[in-house]
């Protein structure tokens, strides 16, 4: 399920989120609901089918025979390398942040039709205005070594959208092996011939557009997946995606097209271009780690455990001495171990060592900080006194 906090009431989210930049409290979790099996592709697939089909583009160099996992056509593409789609009456801007040998950050800016001028839409002047009448600003980061998403960040709520292990698409998405289409099974423009006679149809293409010009002559390659089976909406379905073949490094597919018996979904791009900007300033904000929960007390094994993004590879382990004036904070040695449960992680602190930290009657409050990342600390809500 996928997790933010968009479609939820002021009252509802108020009181159900808690966020703090510093780290003090919860993360957002309000959940997203799907009124029907098209509006949860449109807000589940569409984002994450687009955003993560890209990385799967393959290198046209290659044998057509083989299956592409590949990623190096688009560790050939340019920061600000970006394209616009227009999905259910909602524009959207998908652009290259960043992107380096080892991440790859996305930004995705989406607006209501009726918000912006069709016909005199200048992209480039409405970003860099702060995109008026925008409903939605989102950052990704991406791993392109393994594929998987790093952090995603809502700048339009100012806080963090969670999708949880049973809406692992990224993943499944990247082990999916494409194929390019033989030119005999690619769409074609009319009707068909009649049975024994020769197919003499023009290949259908979807519209090109770049930098706000139509082009008349275009020639795409087409490459062809299909989702697994697991029982998901998308189970069995091929997915089709087309690429500008005249301009190899650039990384979007101009059309992305899921067929299925029951319904039609397709993403089509009405602008693309290159050196883009955005006006937001830094990166991805990096999101604290969360107690879940009070300590776990042994008799010989304090544990915390945490949910914590995978780019934090330890921790600091510290307590404030409530009870003393300076407020003194203590080091506290622990061993930390990863659990099977995503992003859950437990500091196991040996009894003894509290022992020859703490004082008898002392107060106490944990407070965890990620050394890569000292301004993504978390403080306890839960205090103890030491006996």
């Amino acid at each position: 399920m996928r997790r933010d906090f968009a479609d939820r009431s002021d009252v509802e989210a108020e009181a159900n989120l808690r966020i703090s930049w510093r780290g003090r409290t919860s993360l957002p979790a309000a959940i997203r609901s799907s009124r029907n099996l098209y509006k949860s592709l449109e807000s589940g697939i569409r984002r994450i089918l687009f955003a993560t089909l890209l990385l799967l583009a393959p290198s046209l160099h290659a044998k057509d025979t083989l299956p592409y996992f590949l990623k190096e056509r688009f560790q050939k593409a340019h920061s600000g390398d970006y394209v616009v789609t227009l999905q259910n009456n909602t524009y959207s801007i998908l652009l290259i942040r960043l992107i380096t040998a080892e991440t790859l950050i996305l930004e995705e800016i989406s607006a209501p039709k009726e918000q912006i001028n069709d016909q005199q839409q200048d992209w480039r002047a409405w970003l860099q205005n702060k995109a008026p009448g925008h409903t939605a600003w989102t950052l990704y980061e991406i791993d392109l070594k393994s594929g998987q998403l790093i952090e995603c960040f809502s700048h339009s709520k100012k806080g963090w959208i969670l999708l949880d292990s049973a809406e692992q698409v990224f993943a499944k998405l990247l082990t999916l092996p494409l194929k390019p289409l033989k030119i005999e099974k690619r769409r074609r423009i009319g009707p068909p011939p009649a049975a024994g006679e020769t197919d003499h149809r023009a290949l259908w293409n979807p519209a090109l557009t770049i930098e706000g010009k139509r082009i008349r002559s275009r020639n795409f390659d087409v490459f062809r997946t299909r989702w697994p089976d697991d029982s998901s909406p998308l189970s069995l379905c091929p997915i089709e995606l087309y690429f500008d073949h005249d301009h190899p490094t650039f990384p979007f597919p101009y059309w992305i097209e899921v067929q299925s018996p029951h319904y039609n979904f397709k993403v089509s791009i009405v602008d693309s271009g290159h050196a883009l900007s955005s006006p937001l300033p830094g990166s991805v904000p990096k999101r604290p780690p969360q107690l879940l929960g009070h300590v776990k007390k042994g008799k010989q094994l304090w544990s915390l455990k945490l949910r914590a993004p995978t780019y934090y590879p330890e921790f600091h382990l510290y307590v404030l001495d409530l009870s003393s004036e300076s407020r003194v904070a203590l080091p506290i040695a622990h061993a930390l171990k990863r659990e099977p449960e995503r992003e859950t992680v437990s500091l196991d602190i040996p009894l003894e060592t509290l022992q020859q930290v703490l004082q008898s009657g002392h107060q106490y409050r944990w407070m965890i900080i990620p050394p890569n990342a000292p301004d993504s600390y978390t403080e306890s809500d839960e205090t103890f006194t030491w006996e």
